[in-house]
């Protein structure tokens, strides 16, 4: 009973995610998620947003499968992660705040004195990636300026896949993505430019 109530859709939105959100200082939320701890989560309507800003990620659907005893022995063995038609806005408005802020200030560590520091560098861990898929993704960047000029960038049609990932082994990487750009003319000269890239390894 504890296992089909810790993962249901309904204590994982009610509990789990606004103590995430806390933590982050932005609120996290999902249409709905799926959990099979042994083997798979999926992750359907993700949002990231600060209170009073543009959202700062959204994804129809995020998933990934793995092992967890692999996990819990300390050698991670990822079958698959996918990024469905993730959008990532950054956004910096006129008096210089921005939609990240908070996510920033979250991600800072205290410092460590160097008497807590380890002598020794650990060994490297034992991961192994499948595959890891990023599919249609958008990643745009916008700063405002007064008299509602602003410079733009974005990056549309990104499709990264990533294969074979091991410690050890040579793995593969295909990428292809839209560049687009467009300067604010109040402040710099030019006009919009648009560009396109593939590239593998």
């Amino acid at each position: 009973m504890a296992y089909l109530v810790v993962t249901s859709s309904g204590f994982i939105k009610r509990v789990i995610l606004p103590r995430v959100s806390t933590a982050i200082h932005a609120d996290v939320t999902v249409t709905d998620i799926s959990v099979h701890p042994f083997s798979k989560i999926t992750v359907r309507g993700l949002k990231v947003q600060v209170k009073g800003q543009e959202p700062f990620i959204t994804a129809p659907e995020v998933r990934a499968s793995y092992s967890l005893w692999s996990i819990l022995r300390g050698k991670p063995r990822i079958s698959e992660i996918a990024l469905i038609s993730p959008t990532v806005n950054l956004v910096e408005n006129p008096d210089g705040s921005s939609n990240w802020d908070t996510l920033k200030a979250s991600g800072k560590k205290p410092s460590e004195s160097k008497s807590s520091r380890p002598g020794k560098s650990s060994k490297p861990a034992q991961i192994e990636v499948r595959k890891a898929t990023l599919s249609n993704a958008t990643f745009r960047k916008v700063k405002y300026y007064p008299g509602n000029h602003r410079d733009s960038l974005e990056v549309a049609n990104v499709n990264l896949t990533l294969a074979n990932v091991k410690n050890g082994q040579t793995g593969t990487l295909q990428l292809n993505a839209y560049l687009q750009m467009e300067n604010n003319p109040t402040h710099r000269p030019g006009g919009p430019f648009a560009g396109r890239g593939e590239w593998q390894f």
